[in-house]
């Protein structure tokens, strides 16, 4: 946006981004895509609102003119200086959507962006929709599995719950077992856990966890080695 526009007027788009359904690296560097689906909870639902609300957030990073670094004074460092942001909007899902057309349509948006050359960047949503994000990468790859780092609370690699395998806490195994990712490097991963859960099986497929103690206590270079 300009200086002239204020967080608070016009379109609450990402970042006050323009508003291109279908954007092109004529336009654009980094393509934005709302997933508004949070049937995949067990517990709290509301994320569904979680795109729309992000959107409105991002708005008061917006007063520089286009394409103006944004400045960390705490890190001494300038970020994001001349990227190209586009909204593609959201993804168009229904309620009680069954889990293979919930994933197709996802993956269809995402994959026409990275085919596009775009950068992706998804808001939603439950965790669940981290599984059809990462088969629309690995299919803009023509099958060839990719190194995931995910920095997150959970493991995700919950079997099932309540006899569904595709819920938000279960990308990663679905992932993993499907051959969509070739290792796992988790950080930040705490809290309590039951008997079950799956981290020898995680650690024997190859998956790296850091607990968030540890992590915190890692230099980042150390961490990315």
């Amino acid at each position: 946006m300009t200086h002239e526009e204020l967080p608070f007027t016009g379109i609450a788009t990402f970042l006050k981004a323009p508003l291109v359904a279908a954007p092109t690296t004529a336009v654009a560097d980094v393509a934005v895509l709302g997933v508004p689906w949070d049937e995949g909870t067990t517990y709290r639902s509301g994320t569904r609102m979680g795109p729309r609300a992000l959107r409105e957030a991002s708005t008061l990073w917006a007063f520089q003119n286009d394409f103006e670094a944004l400045y960390d004074g705490e890190a001494g460092v300038e970020l994001l200086g001349g990227v190209r942001w586009a909204d593609c909007g959201d993804v168009m899902l229904g309620p009680m959507w069954p889990t293979d057309r919930y994933h197709a349509v996802v993956v269809e948006r995402l994959l026409a962006l990275y085919q596009a050359g775009l950068f992706p960047v998804t808001l939603g949503g439950d965790h669940s929709i981290t599984y059809p994000a990462l088969r629309a990468l690995y299919e803009a790859r023509r099958g060839e599995p990719f190194q995931l780092v995910q920095f997150d609370t959970h493991t995700d690699y919950w079997d099932e719950e309540a006899g569904q395998r595709f819920t938000h806490g279960s990308p990663m195994i679905r992932a993993d077992e499907q051959g969509l990712v070739s290792a796992i490097t988790q950080y930040g991963i705490r809290g309590l856990y039951g008997k079950d859960m799956h981290f020898d099986l995680m650690r024997s497929r190859g998956a790296h966890i850091f607990w968030c103690d540890e992590a915190k206590r890692i230099s980042p270079e150390e961490l990315v080695a």
